[in-house]
């Protein structure tokens, strides 16, 4: 599911003050090309907009600094950079349920984590409105031929989430604000959306919103792990927050992230020409043919794969 990354890649956010710009200072611990080409992305953020200045700053105590991050209080936005998606919990349903404050790092472990907030009483389990860009985007969709191809783990994910569907555990909602809405009402314990959604997320949710990667397969030896923290520091102003979050969103972007995994060597989200939104519809009309019970997992990827392919050599 995609290729593994071999690069550390910690960044931490504190805020400068100079005059009506806002700035933020960003420390990381990105060597090499990959280093270079970070740089040209802040610059490129800096000089596409005057509301928000960053500033750069390679330090090799970055990595022992992310470490001690968290018991300085620090909070994880965005795990890893080279994802689109990410997964949300509800820290304070998992502790009502019984269950550590972090969430599963596989699937195989969600299954009984949602279980048990069932049985506590949560209405809702795990919650989505892209599954089409996980299986594109984060599973590594895209092979070296520059063809849609399904593997067999993710057949594998999409009939779980059917067999999770029927057993009450697993949501589809077709529009990506209602399953957000749905999340910071508190009724489903776990959403995945993009990581760019955080801040939005925390400041509309009254309990406790946990950020983490997206849960793998211990059995899948080409899953990808691994990728950036980013870190935002405690005790800084609304303001601050703010001007970081607007770094947050334009990392985010779907031709930022393109670039970053061309020009270092992660997976890459499509190539240029493409059209992604068409693509991902694609896969979306498949699945929800799963959701409807109208097709097997293996069925609709397989329909997704001939209409994709076709599209592509429309291109």
């Amino acid at each position: 599911m995609g290729r593994a990354w071999g690069i550390a890649f910690s960044l931490l956010l504190a805020p400068l003050h100079a005059g009506a710009v806002d700035q933020i200072h960003l420390w990381h611990a990105v060597g090499g090309w990959p280093g270079v080409e970070l740089e040209k992305l802040v610059a490129r953020f800096n000089a596409s907009q005057r509301g928000v200045r960053v500033a750069t700053g390679y330090s090799g105590e970055a990595q022992a600094a992310v470490l001690e991050a968290p018991r300085r209080g620090a909070t994880l936005l965005v795990l890893p950079y080279n994802a689109s998606m990410v997964l949300y919990y509800n820290r304070d349903a998992l502790r009502r349920a019984g269950l550590a404050a972090e969430p599963p790092r596989t699937w195989y472990e969600m299954a009984p984590a949602i279980g048990a907030l069932v049985d506590a009483g949560q209405a809702c389990g795990y919650v989505t409105a892209s599954p089409a860009r996980i299986l594109l985007e984060n599973a590594g969709a895209w092979p070296e031929d520059s063809r849609v191809a399904f593997d067999n783990v993710m057949v594998r994910w999409v009939a779980m989430l059917a067999s999770w569907q029927r057993s009450g555990y697993f949501t589809y909602a077709r529009q990506g604000e209602e399953a957000e809405r749905r999340f910071v009402a508190g009724q489903c314990a776990f959403l995945t959306t993009s990581p760019s959604r955080q801040v939005e997320l925390r400041s509309r949710s009254r309990f406790d919103v946990g950020v983490a990667p997206l849960p793998g397969y211990e059995d899948a030896a080409t899953a990808r792990h691994g990728g950036a923290g980013v870190w935002l520091l405690p005790g800084r102003s609304k303001r601050d927050y703010e001007a970081a979050a607007r770094l947050l969103e334009y990392l985010a972007r779907p031709e930022v992230q393109a670039e970053w995994r061309e020009e270092t060597g992660g997976a890459r989200l499509a190539p240029a020409g493409y059209d992604l939104p068409q693509l991902r519809r694609i896969v979306d009309e498949e699945l929800e043919a799963v959701w409807g019970g109208k097709k097997t997992a293996l069925d609709a990827l397989s329909a997704a794969v001939k209409r994709g392919n076709g599209l592509i050599a429309k291109r």
